[in-house]
């Protein structure tokens, strides 16, 4: 007795292999992960997911098959939102690293395949099995020319007993086979860059107007400018470099970005930060945090800038008070001197750290 189709479901991040490859490897992860979370979060056919493939998740729908309409508005709706985040990189990054600069260019595929699934069980673990689960991995591979798009099998149009969809005016079918161990597989594919128009850019960024700087401390730190600023910009170092800090909360795994926050607790008070950042010049790279908690003053922008010194790289951290009333200016005159042996503090236990992290790579 034949068994009813179930619907396996492969979105497929296009570049990963070359991405991480080329890039930084720590970035690159946080990258994948959050467009993979992204993809899981916008996922609406109630299907499956059975596995996470590194680059790609598989999805299956056990005996069903959604119809044409909701199989290409959950592809839309995951290349749409996809698509918007890689803006959100390009228009917010804070970082210059390989990873975070080039995840623009990457792209998304989806496969589709319909057929017959068994399941076996490993220990605790259930994972759909056979023939189909087989061929729905080989279409991964095939003769498709282009980077974004959505192929459908023989077996899907077969399960919707049509061999055209007419559905979707903005794409065009276009037929192909591939050969595989398994013998000759037939398909369809749609170009999804017509897609692209609906991604949205993000909500454009308030520009901070600085102020003079009230404090300024610059040290020498011998590292290399990009490497100093990833060790700045990463939370997973900050407590590193912050002994008077008890904890610090943010997002573990995401990459730092413009509009960033996290929160520092140190003394039972809490201080709620967001990413910013600016130009000081050409050569220097600029990582900035702006807070309206600070004491009495209530906004303050904390920036490290960083330039190449020799072979080393010259560090000033700088305090710029957001003034806004007669009474936060009186403060910082008074808090300047705490502010400044703050800072010091800061330069001295970063350069320490950095030093300190160099000797346990090496």
């Amino acid at each position: 007795m034949a068994q009813p189709n179930s619907l396996i479901f492969l979105p497929d991040i296009s570049g990963f292999t070359d991405f991480v490859n080329s890039t930084e490897s720590e970035h690159s992860q946080h990258i994948i992960a959050e467009l993979l979370e992204l993809l899981i979060d916008n996922e609406e056919l109630d299907l499956t997911l059975a596995e996470i493939e590194g680059d790609a998740i598989f999805y299956y729908k056990y005996e069903n098959v959604p119809s044409p309409e909701e199989l290409f508005k959950q592809v839309k709706k995951m290349f749409v939102n996809f698509h918007s985040h890689l803006k959100l990189y390009e228009e917010r990054r804070i970082c210059q690293c390989g990873a975070c600069c080039n995840a623009s260019n990457l792209n998304l595929k989806f496969f589709a395949h319909a057929g017959a699934l068994e399941f076996i069980k490993i220990k605790e673990n259930t994972k759909p099995y056979g023939k189909d689960v087989i061929v729905a991995h080989r279409l991964m591979k095939n003769d498709v020319p282009i980077d974004d798009y959505l192929l459908i099998s023989k077996g899907v149009f077969e399960a919707w007993g049509i061999d055209k969809i007419n559905i979707e005016p903005e794409l065009e079918g276009i037929k192909g086979q591939s050969e595989y161990d398994l013998g000759r597989v037939d398909y369809q594919y749609f170009e999804l860059s017509p897609y692209k128009k609906y991604a949205k850019l993000p909500v454009p960024v308030i520009s901070i107007k600085t102020n003079k700087a009230l404090v300024k401390v610059s040290e020498t730190i011998s590292q290399a400018p990009q490497d100093l600023y990833e060790f700045v910009s990463n939370f997973d170092n900050r407590l590193k470099f912050s002994p008077g800090l008890d904890e610090l909360e943010y997002q573990k795994g995401r990459v730092n970005r413009v509009g960033t926050k996290h929160t520092c607790v140190a003394n039972n008070r809490q201080l709620e930060f967001e990413t910013i950042t600016n130009d000081f010049g050409d050569g220097k790279l600029v990582y900035g945090e702006l807070t309206h908690d600070f004491p009495i003053i209530k906004d303050m922008v904390t920036y490290f800038v960083i330039e190449p010194d020799g072979e080393q790289s010259k560090i000033t951290i700088e305090a710029h008070p957001q003034n806004h009333s007669f009474i936060s200016k009186i403060a910082s005159i008074f808090l300047k001197g705490v502010i400044s042996k703050s800072i010091k503090t800061l330069i001295s236990d970063l350069k320490s750290a950095v030093e300190k992290e160099k000797l346990i790579m090496q």
